[in-house]
């Protein structure tokens, strides 16, 4: 007789733990959609505006003549995801370091030798200029 109660728990047991997975992926989906229709409602408003609330010293720094696209994703290593944003731009921006990468500062050779040789020296580029990209996925909140 107690054999019977105990397998009718395990089964009981069993249903619950049923409900409570299917209950927990639809609430689980639902978050999911929920962020995803707050991103594609950001596609649509003007860029400085969105940008006014979520970081407002970068918004003072755009211009209206700079043709900005602000995008948002999903990302994170755990749930619920964190929403990440970037800045692009859609005109031409130069890096006037990048034409001219050798550190000019640094005092030439007094001497330069007449002596050919077959050993050239390969250059030192040590001090040249490196692109580094500060335009990254930033978080939305910094929690």
């Amino acid at each position: 007789m107690a054999w019977k109660q105990e397998s009718e728990f395990t089964k009981r047991d069993r249903a619950a733990r049923v409900i409570q997975k299917a209950w927990k992926s639809f609430l689980n989906v639902a978050v999911f959609q929920h962020f995803k229709s707050l991103i594609n409602i950001r596609r649509q408003g003007e860029p400085r505006q969105i940008l006014k609330y979520i970081n407002p010293k970068e918004a003072e720094l755009l211009d209206a003549a700079a043709g900005i696209n602000v995008r948002f994703r999903l990302g994170g290593v755990k749930f619920p995801p964190e929403i990440y944003y970037k800045i692009f731009t859609h005109r031409h921006i130069e890096d006037l370091c990048a034409n001219s990468p050798r550190d000019y500062t640094k005092l030439p050779a007094k001497h330069t030798s007449h002596i050919k040789s077959d050993n050239l020296q390969e250059e030192d580029y040590s001090g040249w200029y490196h692109r580094t990209e500060n335009n990254g996925w930033r978080p939305v909140s910094d929690k």
